[in-house]
């Protein structure tokens, strides 16, 4: 069987047209009703297998710091992540963090009046 049509998320016009046309061969054919609602039972069973075999988590990779420093930089932090897939990668070269925006570049330091 294929995709269940009433789970899915996004149903269009297309996919709707498909439906009817499924709806209507099935009233025609000669099946009771409950041999129908098991056929749809098994093809909504068959897209929630999928999703829970889709929505497995992924493996964390350990961000690799510089043994001379104490903390890990956010460019190391990054670099993990792509390693590991769970960023895509920048293939324009600019990001936020190579191209600070104004109001980012400058430093504002509270201070208390003195008295």
């Amino acid at each position: 069987m294929g995709i269940c049509f009433i789970c899915s998320p996004m149903v269009n016009a297309q996919k709707a047209r498909e439906l009817d046309s499924q709806l209507h061969l099935f009233s025609k054919r000669n099946q009771s009703i409950a041999t129908q609602r098991q056929l749809f039972r098994k093809d909504d069973i068959q897209v929630l297998q999928t999703q829970v075999n889709n929505s497995t988590t992924r493996k964390k990779k350990a961000v690799k710091v510089d043994p001379n420093t104490k903390f890990a930089t956010i460019s190391n932090i990054r670099q993990s992540q792509i390693e590991a897939g769970e960023v895509e990668v920048d293939t324009d070269g600019s990001s936020a963090s190579d191209y600070p925006s104004e109001a980012e570049s400058y430093i504002v330091e509270a201070t208390m009046p003195s008295r």
